[in-house]
């Protein structure tokens, strides 16, 4: 006999609402009574509770992207190389150091590329665990491969990881997709990827310590291993690709996903039967791809250069610069999901549209962030340096609401292919950052040479946000409906 709410306690009457009958998976009965508990027994629905399966899901592709994050800021190990590997013999100028920075990036557009030809292949969790894993194991022995064969070594494990780095973020893309609502789609895709200001977060405060402490110059190297791997490992236990294929989603929680997908199954696109011409002439499609190429020049000179801009201008000690510098990252990674809840509370009431909303968000990431590049400019006082950084780094936030999910908008039917046309042209602006700084900063020391380099990130953060604002769009554009 099955129990009813006249036989059953409050909470078995719950239990059963979201599981039926059938045997309940260990996890799941501990999130349902958590949920139950927490909530003072109102909870009556899981797709509408705090604590549910695809938030859970959602927080392990976050970890899953805070690795990869670690993996892809080379230029704190082009730190380790200008501040460390000089200790072993290594006679690498600065231009050599600054290849070993964007090689990375150089696989990075190979595989964002091709990436979309491959992924219907490599739709396999055990595909995605290996790609992170083999990518901690060369991580692990590039210590032993650079003291053999030196900076060649370096280019081509860098390389490689780039590849790797590309495919995995394509494919946890994918993930994301699945796992998100429609109307949940802005805080499912802004938890998970503050996932990647956590890892840049947590590379700046362990290399830096590693460098001031005199450890060995290839423990960076494998504590990314090390955490890559544990965190791999967390997601092959508990993560699932799919919610068909999640062992403890309950009943209710697999339809409410069901019925407001996101978008369709985007492994199902042939990559030659895309509409091109359609996608290629849409001027909303341009205006994102723009603010995320002038989004990806502020990111990579905020994450990967200001750490030595502190510490050479103002002579701070090298541990503190990074820890200073990764501060904002960890309040960004703290502040952005909660953020998003409350804009897109403010969509759902109506209360804003969501064009509106794209362009007041990248407004504030981008033309009121290049405000606070300009106030570096000239700058002689620590303090404000370090306010003016923080406004620009939390700023950025709002870029991960505006249009950094505008493909989805625009196409939930080709948004991965958009995601890849646009991660692989803002990869070149990660390579044109380092070599700005190269060019402009012949003397580390010198804060009129870095002032050069804050003006220009200030006028192309400003650039991107107004194309943006007056180009962007949030509607579905007409080659989304185009048959694959």
């Amino acid at each position: 006999m099955e129990p009813t709410r006249e036989t059953t306690s409050g909470y078995r009457q719950y239990e059963h609402d979201q599981y039926g009958s059938a045997d309940i998976h260990p996890i799941n009965r501990l999130c349902c009574k958590i949920r139950y508990i927490s909530t003072f027994g109102w909870c009556k629905c899981s797709p509408i509770a705090v604590l549910n399966v695809r938030r859970f899901q959602i927080v392990l592709i976050s970890l899953m992207l805070s690795a990869v994050a670690m993996f892809s800021n080379l230029r704190i190990i082009a730190l380790m190389v200008e501040k460390v590997y000089s200790d072993e013999g290594f006679d690498w100028d600065r231009s050599q150091q600054v290849l070993a920075h964007t090689i990375f990036f150089y696989g990075n557009i190979f595989s964002n590329f091709f990436g979309h030809l491959v992924t219907k292949y490599m739709d396999n969790k055990a595909i995605l665990c290996a790609c992170l894993l083999f990518t901690c194991l060369i991580n692990l022995i590039t210590p032993f491969l650079i003291r053999r064969w030196n900076l060649l070594a370096l280019l081509v494990t860098r390389f490689i990881i780039g590849i790797l780095i590309g495919f995995l973020t394509e494919l946890l893309h994918i993930v994301i997709t699945r796992w998100s609502t429609r109307v949940e789609k802005m805080r499912m895709f802004c938890l998970a990827l503050s996932g990647m200001n956590l890892g840049h977060a947590l590379m700046l405060i362990i290399v830096t310590n590693f460098y001031d402490k005199r450890n060995p110059w290839g423990d960076d190297f494998y504590f990314m291993a090390a955490y890559g791997t544990v965190i791999t490992f967390i997601w092959m236990i508990f993560g699932a690709k799919d919610p068909s294929l999640c062992p403890y989603l309950s009943v209710k929680e697999r339809q409410y996903i069901n019925e407001n997908p996101v978008t369709t199954d985007v492994l199902e696109i042939n990559f030659f039967n895309v509409p091109w011409k359609m996608i290629l002439t849409n001027i909303p499609f341009y205006a994102m791809v723009a603010a995320e190429l002038c989004y990806r020049m502020v990111f990579w000179i905020t994450v990967a250069h200001m750490p030595l801009f502190f510490a050479e201008v103002y002579d701070y000690p090298f541990w503190k610069a990074g820890l200073m510098s990764a501060l904002p990252h960890l309040l960004v990674w703290v502040s952005c999901y909660p953020v998003s809840q409350m804009i897109g509370l403010f969509i759902r009431a109506r209360i804003v549209h969501p064009t509106a909303c794209r362009k007041w968000c990248d407004l504030l990431a981008l033309c009121v962030g290049s405000v606070s590049f300009y106030a570096m400019c000239g700058s002689t006082s620590l303090l404000g340096s370090v306010t003016s950084y923080t406004a620009a780094v939390t700023l950025e936030m709002y870029h991960l609401m505006g249009a950094g999910i505008n493909h989805i908008d625009l196409s939930p039917r080709y948004c991965c292919l958009l995601f890849c046309i646009a991660k692989a042209f803002s990869n070149l602006m990660a390579i044109l950052a380092a070599y700005l700084v190269m060019w402009l900063v012949p003397h580390m020391h010198i804060q009129q040479n870095w002032d050069s380099v804050f003006y220009v990130t200030g006028s192309v953060s400003m650039v991107g946000g107004l194309i943006y604002v007056a180009f962007g769009n949030a509607e579905i554009q007409d080659f989304n409906f185009h048959p694959p």
